[in-house]
């Protein structure tokens, strides 16, 4: 019989906490009142019912009284590594058999002292159970396991485990953290996978440690960073770990001591807002990895170390030493500023930030695919960005425009403009200065950006190999541009990183006046192309 405090799976879909079993007044028969895990839509009370209070709910609204019939209260470890692994191999009447044994051997018709012995289930079980020993990884979620008792564990069947190195425990019963210690202690020597996510247990801490643990799962368990730093204390050797929805809306200090080996984090689906709690996980020396998606972040700001020699916006930050993938979309980023913040990360070459304000065209006034390109030439170190490769033609492209964009702003030559542009000054170092620009009374109406567009227009000559191809391209186009254009053009160009070398001649024959269009900043007309110019092309 299920006791109060216990676990249960309601219709066979929903978890509820059984907080009373007894009579209701005005009904017949024996009522469980239980309080709904996910109770939006699904409670009535919160435990008083007609002026009575039978038990007291979490929510005004959680509390339920169901019949018997409504509830399953699970199964033991043994039972269902049976369903999953053993009873697939028999016949439907000999299943019935064994599972009749199974259940009559079960750890609440066991005395202390009892063992599960082969002998019970003759030589066909006994060869099932050796077939056991092969298995790497024994995925028991969704099987509801409500116990993982002493006599069980010795018995044989948990013997048979012998390779078993991960364990999956998704979606079980249990009611707190001693069960899950019992577990680990028995296959202490084996497991170094283990996910015991989507639960609500009760946690407790031990003076045991598991060093072998790589990898833990504990998603949407409902608890908070306090709650969890005494479990993770048992954990010394974690490289892996996962707390997505949960409860967490901050870390501490603690961090570098707890989690001093880990590698990959993730904690999206936590409203952690505030970025000061994230620089915590700055001084984990191996941390590589970062889910932060769905956390409500507003802005990031990431402290360096100031020298006195060179301005902050130029420095890489002393933490995070090995992060390079940080994973941010589905959050409240809208500044150019924290963009910036992401490039004193001295190793970060791959990072999403989908769906933020950031790309919102209404907010700041550009279009989804020149956010991206802007977001690219801030952060220099950059490979992925949204889980998509940066192809160096990409990249070139996107430095030049945003230089292009903000020219006018650099040469207004305020200090503002340096704080919002930390990078701008190395990427002159890169592609040159941009052109200053005219002043209003000496520009024409044709060098008006926009304007008298046909008469800008040159009819160049491509000439790839003897492959030779006539085109019309705007005089304003850059050589990273044109660069592109010509792997449209000539498509066996198109593939991997390929880099091309230009040079321009009046004609095909003249090789004694090619000029190398070398500068990828400089538009067409720097080098005073005009009409009937000859592109020659080469694969370097």
């Amino acid at each position: 019989m299920c006791e109060v405090g216990c676990r249960v799976l309601v219709d066979g879909r929903y978890f509820a906490r059984v907080l009373y079993v007894g009579t209701v007044d005005g009904k017949q028969g024996v009522w469980y009142g239980i309080d709904w895990e996910d109770w939006i839509g699904k409670g009535k009370h919160n435990g008083t019912f007609e002026g009575r209070s039978y038990f007291k709910a979490k929510h005004d609204t959680s509390g339920s009284f169901v019949r018997k019939e409504r509830l399953y209260f699970g199964q033991s470890f043994m039972q269902a590594v049976f369903q999953q692994y053993i009873k697939p191999f028999f016949k439907d009447d000999e299943s019935v058999k064994l599972a009749t044994t199974i259940n009559q051997t079960d750890d609440s018709h066991l005395d202390e002292n009892d063992e599960i012995s082969y002998d019970f289930l003759g030589k066909h079980f006994e060869s099932h159970m050796r077939q056991l020993n092969d298995i790497e990884r024994i995925d028991l979620s969704n099987q509801y396991i409500n116990s993982f008792s002493q006599s069980v564990i010795t018995s044989d069947i948990h013997d048979s485990l012998q390779s078993m190195h991960e364990l999956d425990i998704r979606k079980n019963l249990l009611n707190n953290w001693s069960e899950i210690w019992l577990i680990l202690i028995r296959f202490r020597s084996q497991i170094t996978i283990f996910n015991c996510s989507n639960c609500r247990l009760d946690l407790t801490s031990t003076d045991e440690k598991f060093e072998r643990i790589e990898e833990l799962m504990l998603i949407d368990q409902d608890n908070d960073w306090y709650a969890f730093e005494p479990v993770l204390v048992s954990f010394p050797g974690l490289k892996r770990l996962y707390l997505d929805l949960n409860r967490i809306t901050y870390l501490t200090e603690n961090v570098e001591q707890l989690l001093s080996n880990l590698r990959v984090l993730s904690l999206s689906g936590n409203k952690i807002t505030e970025w000061e709690h994230v620089n915590y996980l700055g001084k984990l020396q191996h941390l590589e990895e970062i889910g932060l998606n769905d956390c409500y972040i507003k802005d990031i700001q990431i402290p360096i170390k100031i020298s006195t020699q060179s301005s902050a916006n130029h420095e890489k930050s002393s933490l995070f030493p090995s992060l390079k993938y940080l994973y941010l979309s589905n959050n409240l980023l809208s500044t150019w500023t924290s963009i910036n913040e992401l490039n004193k990360l001295p190793q970060l070459i791959s990072l999403s930030v989908l769906r933020n304000p950031i790309y919102d065209s209404n907010l700041n006034g550009i279009t989804i695919e020149s956010s991206k390109q802007y977001i690219i030439a801030r952060l220099d170190t950059l490979k992925y960005l949204n889980r998509a490769i940066i192809p160096s033609d990409e990249r070139r492209g996107a430095e030049i425009d945003y230089m292009k964009k903000y020219s006018t702003d650099y040469f207004q030559n305020n200090e503002q403009f340096h704080i919002e542009h930390p990078r701008y000054q190395k990427l002159i170092q890169k592609y040159g200065a941009p052109d200053p620009p005219m002043s209003s009374k000496h520009q024409s109406l044709a060098d008006k950006p926009g304007l008298c567009i046909k008469s800008q227009l040159l009819t160049l000559t491509f000439l790839y190999e003897n492959d030779q191809k006539e085109r019309k391209v705007p005089g304003a186009m850059t050589i990273a541009k044109l660069k592109a254009f010509i792997k449209r053009l000539y498509p066996q160009l198109n593939g991997g990183e390929t880099n091309l070398r230009l040079k321009a001649c009046t004609k095909e024959t003249d090789l004694k006046h090619q000029e190398i269009l070398e500068h990828d900043y400089r538009e067409l007309t720097f080098y005073a192309l005009d009409n009937g110019h000859t592109i020659l092309i080469e694969k370097i």
